[in-house]
């Protein structure tokens, strides 16, 4: 495991379209991690992130196992009553509240009232969810 001090010094540098940052892993037997980033580009798309953070076809295939094992994961929190079934959906389907709430017609602060534990659910709101998360509505009843 390495604990990563979240102390950022800024490293000089002699272009001046670059800012570097060191971050120093403790304890420090490993070398520090530098990450670049343009001044001129600080936000990057999913798509380029990905593109940068896994380039070759086989960090792209790492990336699909460690997701397929984090929803393997998830099912197996709702299935043992440890997830609320609508939030475990939402994360596997990478949706957040306000994203389910446009996709459902539901109201954000509903959908938070409904992820939590103990909350009556009506048949027309389950049905509205299961859909926009693209499951059937049996994976939303525990």
């Amino acid at each position: 495991m390495i604990v990563i001090d979240t102390t950022i010094r800024p490293v000089p540098t002699s272009t001046p379209e670059v800012l570097t940052f060191v971050f120093h892993p403790m304890p420090m037997p490993i070398e520090p991690v530098v990450e670049i980033t343009p001044r001129d580009k600080t936000v990057f798309s999913e798509e380029e992130a990905l593109a940068i953070l896994f380039p070759d076809a086989e960090s792209k295939k790492m990336l699909q196992m460690a997701m397929s094992r984090q929803h393997r994961n998830i099912r197996e929190k709702i299935r043992r009553g440890e997830l609320n079934p609508i939030r475990g959906w939402r994360m596997i389907r990478e949706m957040d509240q306000t994203e389910l709430s446009r996709a459902t017609g539901i109201l954000q602060p509903n959908l938070v009232r409904m992820e939590r534990p103990g909350a009556n659910l009506s048949i027309p709101s389950l049905r509205k969810i299961a859909k926009a998360l693209q499951i059937n509505i049996e994976e939303l009843i525990q």
